[in-house]
């Protein structure tokens, strides 16, 4: 094993005692190399004394997969290349810069990614791929208080799974909006697009929280609705446990409870309002927590189908 250095760049070249010999490799002997495989996450840089055999498969070369199965150490995919169906594995530490413990990925997802060598997990032959090193890394070029845009890759235990640029956020459910959200799970689906405000950024721990509230106006402050009052809503979110509505064009979300839902949709659990629908006026009958922006939540009653 000898250490090369190339244009500033120090990696490894895995040569035996009887090539060293051979080739009479010397301390700062001028060689020619070739990169073989690279780890971006790492910083790791591997060289060969012969160049692939296969262009199609060059180290940095840029190639769009399909994601086949995920696992907790890789994830499986394919891509072809000149009518040939390649197939390829990216690590779980290759696919975002801050490494998850968990990969957030779907078979039948499209990856776009980069060459970086060859691989042999288990008995097959596979081409390692790096899915973070096209994409920006915001835990280095972002800072506190900046605004990103984010896609949405699932929930997890109290919150969402967000995509920023090559890392991978944690939004918290009380972050969500300026009051408690009931069925929070149901925001949002897999693949949209949210704005998202950095809350607290760790690099050295790959730590990235975000915040949605932040970057929308507090309605409260706006508008407070008062017990008693009457406003037209339109369903949010639905569930045999309770409807979540949007009070007019206030912005503000209030819940009808199961009970007050039986008194108006009979049935329930057979007949659940679905997303969208409009409700003539809903009234106001509480608001639990009015001091807490994340705990605070007005509960309605239906007035008029």
């Amino acid at each position: 094993m000898c250490l090369v250095r190339v244009n500033g760049l120090v990696g490894t070249l895995p040569v035996s005692e009887a090539q060293i010999k051979a080739m009479n490799i010397r301390s700062d002997a001028n060689i020619t190399v070739y990169v073989s495989a690279i780890r971006f996450t790492k910083r790791q840089i591997t060289f060969s004394l012969t160049p692939t055999t296969n262009n199609d498969l060059a180290v940095g070369s840029r190639v769009q997969c399909t994601v086949v199965k995920a696992t907790a150490h890789h994830v499986f995919c394919t891509f072809p290349k000149r009518g040939r169906l390649y197939d390829a594995a990216i690590r779980s530490s290759e696919f975002y810069w801050n490494r998850p413990t968990d990969v957030p990925c779907q078979p039948g997802d499209r990856i776009n990614a980069v060459i970086t060598g060859e691989e042999i997990i288990g008995k097959t032959k596979y081409t390692t791929l790096n899915a973070c090193a096209l994409t920006p890394n915001p835990l280095l070029t972002c800072e506190t208080g900046d605004t990103l845009p984010c896609t949405v890759l699932g929930t997890t235990a109290g919150g969402y799974l967000m995509r920023c640029g090559g890392a991978v956020g944690f939004l918290h459910c009380s972050e969500i909006m300026w009051q408690y959200c009931d069925q929070w799970h149901g925001v949002w689906k897999r693949g949209e697009k949210v704005s998202c405000r950095i809350l607290h950024l760790s690099p050295a721990e790959g730590g990235l929280l975000l915040g949605h509230r932040q970057t929308v106006g507090d309605p409260f402050l706006k508008h407070t609705p008062g017990v008693g009052s009457g406003y037209p809503a339109t369903v949010r979110r639905s569930s045999d446990e309770s409807v979540v509505v949007l009070l007019g064009d206030t912005g503000i979300e209030a819940t009808i409870s199961k009970a007050d839902m039986k008194l108006f949709f009979t049935g329930v659990g057979q007949f659940i309002p679905q997303p969208g629908t409009t409700i003539s006026e809903v009234t106001v009958v509480r608001i639990e927590n009015p001091g807490d922006p994340k705990r605070r939540h007005p509960f309605v009653r239906v007035t008029l189908l």
